[in-house]
C-alpha cells in the first residue's frame, strides 16, 4: 500500500508541475523530485500501452508467496490431474533428475599401501564395499520407510513428482525407529506444513512464517506440521513441532529470505490453462461436427396429416437406409448441407506456439515438452537437449545436497549403533569420502563422444573417472566388472577380445614390430580380408568430418564404402 500512495503522490506532484496544471496551483520542483519524475516517465511510467499492467505491490518474498500459495498449488494440482503436458513435464523432472537407478552411492574411503615408489592412497575396496552392501539393504521398502511400503529409490521420485508439481517437497527423518538399522523415513504431504500458522517474533520467541519457525538469522529452527493431512476426515488436526535438523525441506528459492516454494508451472498458469480450455473446445467441436452431417428442412405449406399414408412413408425415408442409397424427399422437403469448420486449419500452429510458451516457463525444449519431433533436424535437436541438460543438472545439484548429503551422516551414526557398520567406518560421513552419483545422458552422437573422451584422456585433459561420471556410472565399478568378466573368460579359455564379425583379433602379424610400424588388423568382411595401417594412425574419413582415430571396422582408405559382407 505504501508503494502505490507514493506512487499517486509523485503522480500527482508530476501534474501540478506539468503544463497543463493551473497557473496559481503550480509548484516548484526540487532536483531531487524532478530525478523521480524523469526516471518514471521512461520505463516506470504508466500510460496508453501499460494500462493493462496489473503491478504487484513491493513487499517480502514470504507475503507474496503466502497470498498465493494455496491458489498455484490447487492450479498446478489440476492442470498436472487433466491436461497431458503438465503431467509429462512432472514426469519428466523425475525421469531426467532421478532416473530408473536412483542416485547412486559410493564410498570412497582410501587406504595406504607400500609400493616400489613409496607409500600411495589407494581405494579401500573392501570397505566400500562392506559400506555399500549396508547402504544399498537399507534402502529396501522394509528398512527406509516408517510404512514399509516405499523403497528409496521410490521416495526419491515421490520426492521430485511432489516438488515439480507442489512447488516444494517435505519428508521427516525419524532416528531410532524400530528396524536393524534405526532409521527410516517419512514422506509428507506440503499440505501438511501449516501455511496459516503465523508469528511475528518476540521476546523468548522465534518467528514462525507459513509453519516455518526461524532463528534471527532465518535459519529454520523447527517445522510446525500435522500428523495427518489435515483436510482428512478420519484423522484429528494435531499439530506438531519438529526440529529442523530432522526435516528435509526441499524447494526452488527465488528470492532471499524465501520459507516457502511455489510450482515451476506458476509462470505459465494463465498460458496453460487457456491452451488446455481452447484444446477441450476445439475437441469438443470437432466431435459434434462428426456428429451431425446435415439437417432436412419442411416447406410449412407441406405438412402431411398425422397417421396419414403421406406421415408414414416419411418416417420409412427418414430412418431406413443402405450404403450407396440415394433416397427421395416427401414434397416439401430439402436437405440443408452442414459443412463444418472444426479443428480450424490453424490450430495445429496456434497449439504449437502456446506449447512454446508453456515450456519456456518449465525451462524444458519444446520438443521434449510436447513430445513433438515434427520438422527437427539433428542440430536443432541436439542443442535444445543440451540446453535442457543443463538445466536437469542444476536441479540435480540442488536435489543432492537437500535431501542425500542430509540423510546419509545420520544413517551412518545409527548403522553404527546398531552394529550394522563398524566404528572406522564414521569416517566415511566425510564428504571427501563417499558420493552420490547422478544419473547421466549418452551423447547424441555416441560414436563422437567415445572418441572425444578416448583422445582427451590420451591427451591428459580428461580422465577415466570424469569419462564415466558423465555416463552416470562409477569406474571402480566398471573395472571391477572388468576383472570378473577376464577372470570368467580365463577359467572357461575363452578370449574376449574379438572384432566387429565376432572372430578374435588376430595380433600375431606385426610386420613393423613393437616400435608402431605397419601391422595387419583383420577386417570386419571376408574371410582373410584385412585393413593394412600403421598403428596408431589417424585416417581421414568425410563421415567423421575430419581426423579419426584409426578404426579396424573402417574402411581402409577411410573413404570409400566397405566391401559387402
Amino acid at each position: 500500500m505504501r508503494s502505490e500512495l507514493r506512487w499517486l503522490s509523485t503522480r500527482l506532484a508530476g501534474l501540478l508541475a506539468g503544463p497543463l496544471a493551473p497557473r496559481g496551483a503550480r509548484v516548484v520542483l526540487s532536483e531531487d523530485l524532478q530525478g523521480a519524475l524523469s526516471r518514471i516517465g521512461g520505463g516506470g511510467r504508466m500510460g496508453r500501452l501499460w494500462q493493462d499492467w496489473i503491478l504487484r505491490p513491493i513487499e517480502s518474498i514470504d507475503q507474496e508467496v503466502l497470498r498465493d500459495l494455496r491458489r498455484a498449488r490447487r492450479g498446478s494440482r489440476e492442470l498436472v490431474a487433466t491436461w497431458g503436458p503438465p503431467a509429462r513435464w512432472v514426469r519428466l523432472a523425475e525421469e531426467q533428475i532421478i532416473g530408473h537407478q536412483g542416485m547412486q552411492f559410493r564410498a570412497q574411503l582410501k587406504k595406504r599401501v607400500r609400493t616400489d615408489q613409496g607409500m600411495a592412497l589407494v581405494p579401500d575396496l573392501e570397505r566400500n564395499r562392506r559400506i555399500e552392501r549396508a547402504w544399498y539393504r537399507w534402502t529396501r521398502a522394509d528398512q527406509c520407510d516408517v510404512a514399509g511400503r516405499l523403497t528409496f529409490q521410490t521416495q526419491e521420485r515421490l520426492f521430485v513428482k511432489t516438488w515439480a508439481r507442489d512447488g516444494e517437497a517435505l519428508a521427516r527423518m525419524v532416528p531410532g525407529f524400530p528396524n536393524a538399522f534405526g532409521f527410516a523415513l517419512q514422506q509428507l504431504d506440503p499440505d501438511q506444513l501449516d501455511d496459516r500458522y503465523s508469528l511475528p517474533a518476540g521476546p523468548g520467541q522465534n518467528a514462525i512464517r507459513a509453519g516455518v519457525e526461524i532463528d534471527g538469522w532465518g535459519r529454520p529452527v523447527a517445522y510446525h506440521v500435522f500428523t495427518a493431512h489435515p483436510n482428512d476426515l478420519t484423522r484429528e488436526r494435531v499439530r506438531e513441532r519438529v526440529p529442523a535438523d530432522q526435516i528435509l525441506h526441499h524447494f526452488e528459492h527465488q528470492r532471499a529470505g524465501q520459507s516457502r516454494g511455489v510450482p515451476r508451472l506458476l509462470s505459465s498458469f494463465i498460458a496453460a490453462k487457456m491452451t488446455a480450455g481452447y484444446e477441450e473446445a476445439e475437441v469438443t467441436a470437432a466431435r459434434s461436427n462428426a456428429i451431425r452431417m446435415g439437417f432436412y428442412k419442411r416447406d410449412p405449406a407441406a405438412v402431411p396429416a398425422p397417421g396419414s399414408a403421406a406421415d408414414k412413408a416419411e418416417d420409412r425415408i427418414f430412418w431406413e437406409g443402405e450404403p450407396g442409397q440415394f433416397g427421395l424427399l416427401p414434397a416439401g422437403w430439402s436437405v440443408d448441407n452442414w459443412a463444418p469448420t472444426h479443428p480450424t486449419a490453424n490450430a495445429p500452429a496456434f497449439l504449437k506456439m502456446m506449447m512454446r510458451s508453456i515450456a519456456l516457463g518449465v525451462a524444458t525444449a519444446y520438443n521434449t515438452f510436447a513430445n513433438d519431433l515434427e520438422g527437427v533436424n539433428f542440430s536443432s535437436l541436439r542443442s535444445g537437449t543440451l540446453a535442457e541438460r543443463d538445466r536437469w543438472q542444476v536441479d540435480q545439484q540442488d536435489m543432492i545436497p537437500a535431501y542425500h548429503l542430509r540423510i546419509f551422516p545420520l544413517w551412518v551414526a545409527w548403522a553404527v549403533l546398531k552394529g550394522q557398520l563398524r566404528p572406522e567406518d564414521m569416517e566415511v560421513v566425510d564428504p571427501e569420502f563417499h558420493s552420490f552419483q547422478p544419473r547421466g545422458w549418452p551423447w547424441v552422437d555416441p560414436l563422437k563422444d567415445v572418441q572425444s573422451d578416448i583422445l582427451a584422456i590420451r591427451a591428459g585433459l580428461w580422465s577415466r573417472t570424469r569419462a564415466t561420471a558423465a555416463r552416470g556410472v562409477d569406474l571402480e565399478e566398471v573395472l571391477q566388472e572388468l576383472a570378473a568378466e577376464q577372470a570368467l573368460a580365463d577359467e572357461l579359455g575363452l578370449d574376449l577380445e574379438t572384432d566387429l564379425g565376432g572372430r578374435p583379433i588376430d595380433t600375431s602379424t606385426d610386420e613393423g614390430g613393437s616400435d608402431g610400424g605397419d601391422r595387419a588388423v583383420p577386417g570386419p568382411w571376408g574371410d582373410g580380408g584385412r585393413s593394412w595401417r600403421r598403428a596408431g594412425a589417424r585416417v581421414q574419413g568425410p563421415a567423421r568430418g575430419g581426423d579419426a582415430l584409426a578404426d579396424p571396422g573402417a574402411p581402409a582408405n577411410g573413404r570409400g564404402a566397405a566391401p559387402p559382407v
